[in-house]
């Protein structure tokens, strides 16, 4: 308790005047009231006098929280790391052999027992899959010059293959030479089971390294001027429309493996389920066909039609010129994304050692397809994207979007409380304690009324 003690003075002050008067003294003061104060625990004070008199005084209000400081900036990249040390050296390899099989494939067999086959067997065009009408819709012609080079004919596809099917003589017709070259490798997909890689499932040129090659029927034969069967010349053509290798074709009806029917290649059928849209190409040429006798077309099968009797009726097929004059010439042609599967069938019937043709550089190429996306800052790709679905790209944690864009979460007042933790994709929310109100991220201290004011609406936490 404090006691003060008030006491008035009274003082006059007389000014001298010229002639020097002196005024008397004033009486002293009354003396000050007694006052006393009372600390209520509450936040307030009372003052009380020996009068009688009382006031009732309060604590002033806490200031307002400030804003929340903005996000510090990253940290320097730290130092790469020391190199790894190098590893073990793999073990050598076992021998192995090569036999070639009456079929058109060939037998691998290793000195520990181990067999495997490979190559392109003898199949038939009845194995070709189905397509619906209207698959030749769209079919163009392009001359191209003899032996073009990657960037006329190959319009971006890839140049690593799979698979080694096809054989480096024209004789051994789709056999491997070498059993080393029977690996495979990423950028192209499985035969009949193929998805865009970048652009393109399958991309074929009759080289050695080359997998998802087509079914050949009949099978494959080069003897003089009978040839069916991969060759790096042909007569007056001494090379491909691109690699080192394409598939030469003379004299096919013959006693020698040939007949005087169609010969066909059978490519596919391939999934394309995961294009929007895609084309299928190869170029090929023709020297000295005979109208009318000589043919070659190819038939485009798409989702579920047989493939065509071709003894019986060959209108199916869209027919190729007959002659070029040995130049290399593409055709190519676009399919729907409604489409799932595709199938090209390639058909020759001629006779004669003088007429001969060549087909090379096939492919399927996705024409519509959109690049995975990149996640954002602060976020990181939880599912890689593949060939029919985008990247998948969550938050980090600490931060809330669509992947692509994060925001951080939000941090709640010093005086709320996180009632609603942030996710991936949500934001916290926050909410003023007890005594506060605000957004949350800024809480402001509630009004306390007057002694003599009576409160009317309770405050919230908003």
């Amino acid at each position: 308790m404090t006691k003060t003690y008030l006491k008035n003075y009274t003082f006059a002050l007389v000014l001298l005047a010229l002639g020097a008067c002196e005024g008397t003294p004033g009486n002293n003061g009354v003396d000050g009231t007694s006052c006393t104060v009372t600390d209520n625990g509450d936040g307030s004070k009372t003052i009380r006098c020996a009068d009688g008199t009382t006031a009732v005084i309060y604590d002033g209000n806490n200031g307002f929280s400030g804003a929340t400081g903005a996000t510090g900036a990253a940290g320097d990249t730290g130092e790469a790391g020391e190199d790894g040390e190098n590893g073990d050296d793999g073990e050598d390899g076992m021998d192995c052999s090569v036999t070639q099989n009456a079929d058109g494939t060939a037998t691998i067999t290793c000195d520990d027992g181990s067999t495997a086959i490979v190559g392109v067997p003898t199949t038939t065009a009845a194995d070709a899959g189905t397509a619906n009408s209207g698959a030749d819709a769209g079919m163009t012609e392009v001359m191209a010059d003899a032996g073009a080079i990657e960037d006329t004919n190959d319009a971006g596809a890839f140049e690593e293959m799979g698979d080694a099917g096809m054989a480096e003589s024209a004789a051994d017709a789709g056999a491997v030479d070498e059993a080393a070259d029977g690996g495979t490798e990423e950028p192209v997909a499985d035969a009949g089971t193929g998805a865009p890689v970048e652009g393109y499932t399958v991309t074929y040129g009759f080289e050695a390294e080359d997998s998802d090659g087509p079914a050949v029927n009949p099978a494959t034969y080069d003897v003089g001027d009978d040839v069916w069967a991969v060759v790096s010349s042909l007569e007056s053509v001494s090379s491909p429309s691109e690699g080192s290798n394409f598939w030469g074709m003379q004299d096919l009806e013959n006693n020698n493996g040939g007949n005087s029917g169609y010969h066909t290649l059978t490519f596919g059928p391939y999934d394309v389920s995961g294009f929007d849209e895609g084309s299928i190409s190869f170029d090929y040429f023709t020297v000295n066909y005979l109208v009318g006798t000589d043919k070659i077309g190819y038939v485009l099968l798409i989702d579920g039609q047989s493939a065509p009797n071709l003894a019986a009726d060959d209108s199916s097929l869209t027919f190729l010129s007959e002659s070029t004059g040995g130049v290399w010439t593409s055709v190519s042609a676009s399919f729907e994304a409604s489409a799932t599967s595709v199938t090209l069938i390639v058909a020759a019937d001629q006779n004669g050692a003088d007429d001969y043709a060549g087909v090379d550089n096939f492919q399927i190429s996705c024409t519509s397809c959109t690049t995975h996306r990149d996640c954002g800052d602060n976020a990181t790709a939880v599912a890689a994207g593949t060939t029919s679905s985008d990247t998948v790209c969550e938050c980090d944690t600490g931060y809330f979007g669509n992947g692509t864009s994060c925001a951080m979460h939000t941090a709640c007042d010093a005086n709320a409380s996180e009632t609603t933790p942030g996710t991936s994709t949500t934001d916290a929310e926050c909410e003023c304690n007890t005594g506060y109100f605000g957004d949350g991220t800024s809480c402001a201290m509630h009004t306390a009324c007057d002694a003599n004011a009576s409160e009317t609406t309770p405050g919230t936490s908003t």
